[in-house]
């Protein structure tokens, strides 16, 4: 059997009896045009006009259809694509044509539109497009539309099709989950854009707009780099309104706001504090920097200094204020200085220093307190005495309570729930110990009951001694990241080597598993989750040479390492996500 393709031959036979008119039976009319077809053919392609066709309605038993909401153009096209089986498409008809397919109910030809569509998206075009495929119901060119405009959002925000969008879908925009901008700024700056294209008629929607804006992550600074940027400052009733904001911004009363006190977006930026550089000779210096780092476009940014340099220090956060408790600085001489950044204004400032001198000390805050204690690392004798910190009255005192909190000795620790889990090591094991946090007020008010329970070995021993490793946790896992088998010497080198090795601590299953090691062995790094990756960054491998300008990145979908580049080593730095 030999099959033999006729597709040119039945299609040129139909157009040529299309032009001809030959056995036609039905006069399709829009407007003054009339086009004389065949409804066989019509009906083939048409589940509508097979209905119109073939039931009691009047156009089965007429020689005449009348479709004066389909534009002739369109019809024409439309028609062309019957008999022949092709038809052109550009920039100019696709939509049409698509919205006339539509309402024919020709899904084929809208799946072809949209094809046509995707393939041709541009910044010009992709907010309507995104709009036609909601028309359409055309999901996954909406979806494709919506990926293109989140990739380009800054560009696409200053677009004429994205300024005369209405209300309502300016709001679903800027609130679609989607979206993972890259700083909160570009949202800001798109609603005020919206707001200058015609702020005589839109300042009245100024408040419920910018209610969609996360002001937990922007700061005034970035709000005054914006405004710089618009042309409806002017306008006196919006300028009150800025002004209003930006006050309550700076005093923190906007938050308390129910329409302004949205949490934040899933945290795609990371602050890392200070750390240590290894200078000439091996001799250990220590570092004042700030650097911002970027999740979703992986870029760097160097922020404004603190004024006490210093590494191995703790790290409390309390609103949008980070706290650097002690540390060490240069000559390996350990301070009790405390200073404090406010992610809001950008600002440090140098606050009371702690009671005893901490060097590596583990800080926890709990309802709104920051409580330290010091950590033995094998060199310095530790201080037993664990004081609080009071951020109104801006004064350290000693903690007591009939509950004690006993010193840890590694520095390792994380916070999961109502838990404080400790890496400690006893003997020739490494333990995780937790310790229950009383977090209800009511009972924390209660002068005979203190803010820690007592502690609790839960967890399986992990199967290695641990010092120097990061721990972080993840849903219902905690990994333990690197690190070495022995404490810092005073020479600061290492007994023994350091480690690739990443173990995984699963609670459902209360069992330590393996998962895949790092790319080069450290210790002293610092690490961060955000979403469902872990970025590493800094540390010192076992030949003392810093990694420094090598982080690396786990994905816990895939069980796989990335290595990425970095500024500058972060050698026994802290590090917060926001």
């Amino acid at each position: 059997m030999v099959a033999i393709s006729c597709f040119e031959t039945v299609f040129g036979g139909l157009e040529s009896i299309w032009n001809t008119g030959t056995f036609s039976d039905v006069e399709v009319l829009v407007g003054h045009e009339s086009y004389f077809a065949h409804k066989v053919i019509l009906s083939a392609h048409s589940p509508m006009l097979q209905a119109m066709f073939t039931s009691d309605m009047k156009e089965s038993k007429m020689c005449q259809v009348r479709l004066d909401s389909i534009c002739r153009s369109s019809l024409a096209e439309l028609l062309h694509f019957m008999y022949k089986g092709v038809i052109e498409l550009n920039n100019y008809n696709v939509r049409d044509v698509m919205y006339v397919a539509d309402q024919l109910l020709m899904r084929k030809l809208v799946e072809l539109c949209a094809d046509y569509m995707l393939q041709h998206l541009e910044i010009t075009n992709c907010i309507d497009v995104m709009r036609v495929a909601d028309a359409h119901s055309c999901e996954n060119l909406r979806v494709a539309a919506l990926s293109f405009i989140c990739q380009n959002f800054s560009q696409v925000s200053k677009e004429i099709s994205f300024l005369q969008l209405e209300l309502c879908e300016v709001i679903s925009l800027l609130n679609t989950k989607e979206l993972p901008f890259s700083d909160e700024t570009d949202i800001l700056a798109a609603a005020m854009e919206w707001l200058s294209y015609d702020i005589g008629n839109r300042k009245q929607h100024a408040f419920r707009l910018l209610s969609v804006v996360r002001f937990r992550s922007i700061t005034i600074k970035d709000l005054d780099n914006v405004l710089a940027r618009i042309h409806c400052t002017n306008d006196v009733a919006f300028h009150v309104i800025i002004m209003s904001i930006k006050r309550d911004l700076f005093t923190g009363k906007l938050f308390r706001n129910p329409n302004f006190c949205k949490p934040k977006r899933q945290s795609n930026s990371i602050l890392i504090f200070g750390g240590a550089v290894l200078g000439r000779h091996g001799v250990i210096d220590s570092t004042n920097s700030l650097y911002h780092y970027n999740t979703i476009n992986n870029t760097w940014k160097k922020l404004e200094s603190f004024s006490f340099s210093r590494y191995k220090h703790g790290m409390g956060v309390i609103g949008d204020r980070v706290y650097l408790v002690g540390g060490q600085s240069e000559c390996y001489s350990i301070t009790s200085s405390v200073e404090c950044y406010c992610i809001t204004t950008g600002l440090w400032k140098t606050l009371c220093s702690t009671i005893d001198f901490r060097i590596n000390p583990m800080v926890t805050v709990v309802n709104g307190r920051m409580f330290v204690s010091s950590v033995d690392d094998g060199n310095e004798l530790p201080s037993s005495l664990i004081e609080v910190y009071d951020s109104i009255s801006n004064i350290w005192s000693p903690y007591k309570s009939n509950i004690g909190w006993k010193p840890m000795n590694t520095g390792v620790t994380a916070r999961y729930k109502d838990k404080l889990y400790e890496l400690v090591v006893e003997g020739t094991l490494s333990n995780l110990r937790v310790t229950p946090l009383f977090l209800d007020s009511d009972i924390y008010n209660r002068l005979d009951i203190g803010v820690f329970g007592d502690v609790y070995y839960p967890h399986p021993p992990l199967p290695c001694v641990r010092y120097n490793c990061t721990m972080v946790v993840m849903a219902d896992r905690i990994y333990i990241i690197g690190g070495s088998s022995s404490p810092l010497l005073v020479d600061y080198t290492y007994r023994s080597k350091g480690s690739k090795t990443v173990y995984c601590l699963n609670f459902s299953k209360n069992k330590w598993e393996v998962v895949s090691p790092l790319i080069a062995s450290r210790c002293g790094h610092t690490a961060k989750v955000v979403g469902k990756k872990i970025y590493v960054f800094g540390g010192q491998n076992p030949d003392l040479e810093p990694t420094r300008h090598l982080m690396e990145v786990y994905d816990t979908d895939t069980d796989t390492w990335q290595s990425l580049a970095q500024p500058c080593n972060f050698m026994f730095s802290s590090s917060f996500a926001y």
